[in-house]
């Protein structure tokens, strides 16, 4: 019989926390961010940053994407280049 109390009071205080678990989190980011600050902080000190640290920071990021970037690029310039060069020859004539 005590088993089978104690497994029903776990339930009980594990639904309880798991109602209460949102709102809980809630309020904890918004005291975290309020006390921290954190938003301008990172601001802060991104702007602190010289050209080359922050290049060092978003290169390894970016790395692996580097060919897919470069090639869409490639693609939209040509493409822009094309309409440009209709554009130009239908007001040209």
């Amino acid at each position: 019989m005590g088993t089978k109390r104690y497994r029903a009071l776990k339930d009980r205080v594990v639904k309880m926390v798991l109602e209460r678990l949102p709102s809980t989190l809630l309020e904890a980011q918004e005291y975290a961010t309020s006390v921290i600050d954190l938003e301008n902080t990172i601001v802060e000190k991104m702007n602190q940053l010289t050209n080359e640290e922050y290049e060092s920071i978003l290169r390894p990021v970016f790395k692996d994407d580097e060919p897919l970037m470069i090639a869409v690029g490639a693609i939209l310039g040509g493409i822009v280049g094309e309409i440009q060069v209709l554009v130009m020859e239908h007001f040209g004539h």
